[in-house]
């Protein structure tokens, strides 16, 4: 769309915030998920299972972009 110059702006409208703002409409997607992900921590539990099977390790991991690495162009 660049190349056929239409403005970033109206790319950034058609190709991201149109579809945050229908699919947050039912509280499925929020632009917070990924500009502020929860850290990984396999040590968490859900309804008393783990994740890991066969002895592996827990991986724990703090998220590795900041906000500013997201960019749309």
């Amino acid at each position: 769309m660049a190349e056929r110059g239409i403005e970033s702006g109206v790319i950034r409208k058609v190709s991201y915030e149109n579809a945050l703002a229908v699919y947050g409409l039912s509280g499925s997607m929020k632009e917070a998920d990924w500009l502020e992900p929860t850290p990984i921590d396999q040590r968490s539990l859900f309804e008393g299972n783990s994740v890991l099977r066969g002895g592996q390790q827990p991986r724990l991991e703090t998220p590795r972009q900041s906000v500013g690495d997201l960019r749309i162009a």
